[in-house]
């Protein structure tokens, strides 16, 4: 097989913002009067989205809960945007080295995210990776997120390239069962160690550190 594009994940595949995500829920939550979770609720939640983790700490018996829930989830979201220069939010080991790899190589490369397109770019911008992407598809640009397989293909029109020649890195079930419905050759990023196995959605190949994407190619 040829591969001639890799389409990357964001959260937690090029860059780590797990810290921001739970400084941001917990300010905005505190912020609408709500008591703020701690490190170790939060901990249990990773993998799912956070509007879901935002619904699980508003109290059930207020009043216009579901638009309640959605102002936090954009209040979050605004949060985030002020916090992609800070210490927060890192970039991960190899990033730019695999990115500048690949182009040498001369291979595209998009990005597919669920995070709104401001943040992207402004983190894409700040850790200076913005001019290695051909394609970037957000949550702004679709329909339907993932594990939906609409950001993916969008991905892979842009890109210009067939599904059978494409790569995509994850590091979520999320991203595996979009790739997979996609019919691109999914590549699961296992820095945290997760077990695999018990993963419903099987992914192609499993990695642990991001340069190992070039022995796959």
């Amino acid at each position: 097989m040829t591969v001639s594009c890799i389409m990357f994940d964001l959260d937690g595949v090029l860059i780590n913002s797990v810290d921001a995500w739970f400084k941001s829920i917990r300010d905005v939550l505190k912020s609408f009067m709500f008591k703020p979770p701690s490190d170790k609720e939060l901990h249990s939640l990773l993998g799912m989205e956070i509007s879901d983790i935002i619904d699980r700490f508003v109290p059930n018996k207020i009043e216009k809960r579901e638009e309640k829930v959605r102002t936090i989830f954009l209040s979050v979201q605004k949060r985030m945007e002020t916090l992609v220069s800070s210490h927060y939010i890192k970039e991960h080991e190899g990033v730019k080295e695999l990115l500048w790899n690949l182009k040498q190589d001369e291979k595209k490369i998009g990005l597919v995210t669920s995070a709104n397109r401001i943040f992207a770019e402004k983190a894409l911008k700040h850790f200076n990776i913005e001019r290695f992407f051909d394609a970037i598809v957000t949550k702004d640009d679709v329909k339907n997120k993932k594990p939906h397989p609409e950001p993916v293909l969008k991905a892979v029109e842009l890109l210009g390239c067939k599904p059978e020649n494409c790569f995509f890195v994850g590091d979520a079930e999320t991203d595996i069962i979009a790739g997979k419905t996609a019919s691109v050759t999914t590549v699961l990023y296992n820095s945290s160690g997760k077990n695999v196995a018990k993963m419903k959605t099987q992914p192609d190949n499993v990695i642990t550190k991001l340069n190992e994407i070039l022995t796959l190619i």
